[in-house]
């Protein structure tokens, strides 16, 4: 593993388990919990959003994704340039 991909990998477990919200309830339920690759997340955006369809807390990690300002990878089922669409919108 690269350390750029390494890094990822670690602050994205990071971001699951300290929230900003508080939000570990929610992120124990997380479908993404069972992914063995986070990596995915950040190198294939349409396999992350199938990961993320499913999901019951998507919802919850979408406004902790725009809360937190992550500006990388998928999340609630967004991609980044989704998310900042979104963001820009709500302005």
């Amino acid at each position: 593993m690269t350390a750029v991909k390494e890094r990822r990998s670690q602050q994205y477990r990071m971001r699951q388990v300290a929230s900003p919200i508080r939000a570990s309830a929610w992120q124990a339920q997380a479908a993404c919990l069972d992914t063995p690759d986070v990596d995915v997340f950040f190198d294939d955006e349409e396999a992350a959003v199938q990961v993320c369809e499913p999901c019951q807390v998507k919802d919850e990690c979408l406004l902790e994704a725009l809360a937190a300002r992550v500006f990388d990878g998928v999340r609630g089922g967004l991609t980044a340039e989704e998310r900042a669409r979104l963001r820009a919108g709500a302005r």
